[in-house]
C-alpha cells in the first residue's frame, strides 16, 4: 500500500527526460484516461512541497477529486512501468538476459557456433561485471551446448573447474559484502558513538581473517568491500590516516570501474564523498579543491546522482567555510543553496537531510545568524526521533545551547540544560568538550549580563588549552569550531570576520554507506 507521500517522491526523483518519455507512454498505453491520469501527474509535479490536503483541493479544482486514492495507485504503477520500458537494455542484467534469449533463439535453430559466440560475449561481459549467478548460468549453457553437439571435441572438465571457481568468487563476494553490512549497520545506528555491545561486534569484525589481507578479496567487487570496510572500521577507532587510505583505495578503484559502467555514479559519490571528508580532517586541500571542482564537472544523467552530487558539494563545502572562509563568502553560499536546495530536497533521504541541516545552522551561527540558526537546526531536532542517528541529535543539541544563549532565551535555555545533563549523563562515552560548554552557560546563567563577558574570555583560553580538535571523539569537531568563535564573539576579540583567518583546521567528517 502506498504512503502518502510515495508518489509525489517517485515524481520528484524523475529527470526531464524520464518525464517526456512517461508522458509519451501513457499516450500509447493509456486508453480513455490518459489525459486524467496525467494532470494528476502535472499536479504533483508543480507541488514544491507534498500536502495531502493541497493535493485534494487542487485535485478537487481540476475534475480529479473522485477516487483520488485509486488514481494515485494507477499513477504510481503507470510511472514504474513507463521506466522499465525506458530502461530496458541499459543495464547490464538486462543486455545479458538479452544475450541469452538471443543464444537460445540461434540454438533452436541449430545455429550453434552462433550461439556459442553470443554465450561467449554474454560471458566476458558477465566477468566484467562480477556477475556471478549470470556467470554460473553461462557457464552450464555452455556445457549443454558441448553435449548438443557430439562432433565437437572441447574440455568440458575445464568448465567444471571453472564453476568451482565462480563459486568461490560469488561465496568470498558475499562475505565481503555481510561484513560492510555490519560496520554499517553500526554506523547508521550509533553513528561514531559505540556501546559496548556494540564494540564487542566492531572486535567481532577486525578480527575476521578476511579482512587481514586485500589479497583474500577475489574480485574487485570483493575489493571494494574490503576498502569501505577497513575506512568504516578507522572511523570507529578515530584513526583519521587510515579512514583517508582505505577511501582513496576505493575512490582510485571506482573511478577505472564507473568508466565501464561497472559501478554505479550513486555509489561513486557515496565513495567521493567519504574521501573528500577525509581530506578535509587531515587537512588536505588542495586535494580536497581539486576533488571538489572534479565533483562538479561530473557528467551525472540521473536526477539521483545530480542530488547526491549537490549535496556532497554542499556538505563539504559549508565544512570548509565553517573553519575557513570569510563572512561574504559564507553568505554567498548560503544564499545559492537555499536558491538550489528545494530542487532536491524531496529527494534526499533522512539522514542526509538531518546531516545538511547541521552543517547550514552551523553556518548561519558562524556568520552571525543565530535566528536562521535556529531555524535549521529545529528542522532536525524536531524531526521524529526514530529518524535522527544519534551522535548527529547530539550535535544538534549542543549547538542549540549556544544558539539559543546568544538569542538571549535565558529561561529557555536553564530547560535546555537541564534536558542535555540528562542526555549526556546517559552516554557511555564521557565527552569532556560537551560537559565544558554545558559547565559554561551553567554558570553564566547565574551571573549578571556585565559579567558573563569576563565568563567567556576565561573560558575561551580554557578552551584553547585544554582541547585539540585532533583528538575530539569523531564529530565533536563542528561543535568544537562553532563553541571557540562563539566564546570569541562574547570576549569582543572578534567578530565573523574571524574565521577568515582560521585556515582549514580538524572538522568531523561524516560516512555514508560505500
Amino acid at each position: 500500500m502506498l504512503r502518502s507521500d510515495d508518489l509525489f517522491q517517485l515524481i520528484k526523483s524523475l529527470s526531464k527526460s524520464e518525464k517526456r518519455y512517461i508522458r509519451i507512454y501513457a499516450g500509447r498505453h493509456v486508453i480513455g484516461a490518459k489525459n486524467k491520469y496525467m494532470r494528476l501527474f502535472d499536479l504533483l509535479d508543480r507541488m514544491s512541497a507534498y500536502s495531502e490536503g493541497a493535493l485534494r483541493k487542487r485535485a478537487q479544482k481540476a475534475g480529479l477529486g473522485g477516487q483520488l486514492s485509486a488514481g494515485k495507485n494507477y499513477l504510481y504503477n503507470l510511472i514504474l512501468a513507463a521506466m522499465r520500458a525506458y530502461n530496458s537494455g541499459a543495464g547490464i542484467d538486462a543486455r545479458l538476459n538479452a544475450m541469452l534469449e538471443d543464444a537460445d533463439f540461434l540454438s533452436a535453430r541449430a545455429l550453434h557456433a552462433q550461439a556459442d559466440r553470443q554465450l561467449a560475449k554474454a560471458r566476458k561481459l558477465a566477468e566484467r561485471h562480477d556477475k556471478f549467478p549470470m556467470l554460473l548460468e553461462l557457464l552450464r549453457r555452455q556445457r549443454e551446448s558441448i553435449a548438443s553437439q557430439a562432433d565437437v571435441q572441447s574440455d568440458v572438465e575445464g568448465l567444471f573447474d571453472e564453476e568451482e571457481l565462480m563459486r568461490r568468487r560469488h561465496a568470498n563476494l558475499s562475505a565481503y559484502q555481510r561484513l560492510s553490512a555490519r560496520i554499517f549497520r553500526l554506523i547508521r545506528r550509533r553513528g561514531a558513538l559505540l556501546v559496548e555491545g556494540s564494540k564487542e561486534e566492531l572486535g567481532e569484525l577486525i578480527a575476521d581473517p578476511l579482512l587481514q589481507n586485500e589479497d583474500l578479496a577475489l574480485s574487485n567487487s570483493a575489493r571494494l568491500f574490503y576498502y569501505s570496510t577497513r575506512a568504516a572500521i578507522a572511523y570507529f577507532q578515530q584513526d583519521k590516516r587510515n579512514i583517508y587510505t582505505y577511501s582513496r583505495l576505493q575512490a582510485r578503484l571506482c573511478e577505472e570501474l564507473v568508466t565501464d559502467g561497472v559501478v554505479s555514479h550513486e555509489r561513486y559519490l557515496i565513495v567521493l564523498h567519504n574521501l573528500l571528508h577525509a581530506c578535509l580532517d587531515l587537512g588536505k586541500t588542495e586535494e580536497l579543491r581539486e576533488g571538489l571542482q572534479h565533483l562538479r564537472s561530473l557528467n551525472l544523467r540521473e536526477e539521483f546522482s545530480r542530488t547526491q552530487a549537490f549535496m556532497t558539494h554542499a556538505s563539504l563545502r559549508s565544512n570548509v567555510l565553517i573553519v575557513g572562509g570569510s563572512a561574504a563568502e559564507c553568505r554567498l553560499f548560503l544564499k545559492e543553496f537555499e536558491a538550489e536546495f528545494p530542487r532536491y530536497a524531496s529527494s534526499i533521504n533522512t539522514e542526509q537531510r538531518h546531516l545538511i541541516a547541521l552543517r547550514i545552522a552551523a553556518l548561519y551561527f558562524s556568520i552571525d545568524d543565530p535566528q536562521r540558526a535556529l531555524d535549521w537546526n529545529n528542522h532536525l531536532l524536531h524531526d521524529s526521533p526514530a529518524g535522527i542517528r544519534k551522535d548527529t541529535e547530539t550535535m544538534a543539541s549542543t549547538l542549540s545551547l549556544m544558539i539559543h544563549y546568544e538569542l538571549s532565551h535565558f529561561d529557555y535555555l536553564e530547560h535546555l540544560i537541564g534536558a542535555y545533563q540528562r542526555r549526556l549523563a546517559k552516554e557511555e562515552h564521557r565527552n569532556d568538550f560537551r560537559l565544558f560548554l554545558l559547565r559554561f552557560c551553567v554558570q553564566a546563567l547565574k551571573l549578571p549580563a556585565g559579567e558573563r563577558q569576563r565568563l567567556a574570555c576565561a573560558a575561551y583560553q580554557d578552551l584553547r588549552r585544554e582541547f585539540d580538535p585532533q583528538t575530539l571523539v569523531p564529530d565533536s569537531n563542528l561543535e568544537y569550531i562553532c563553541a571557540r568563535q562563539w566564546l570569541q564573539n562574547i570576549c569582543g576579540s572578534s567578530g565573523p570576520e574571524a574565521m577568515a583567518r582560521g585556515g582549514i583546521e580538524q572538522v568531523g567528517g561524516t560516512r555514508e554507506d560505500g
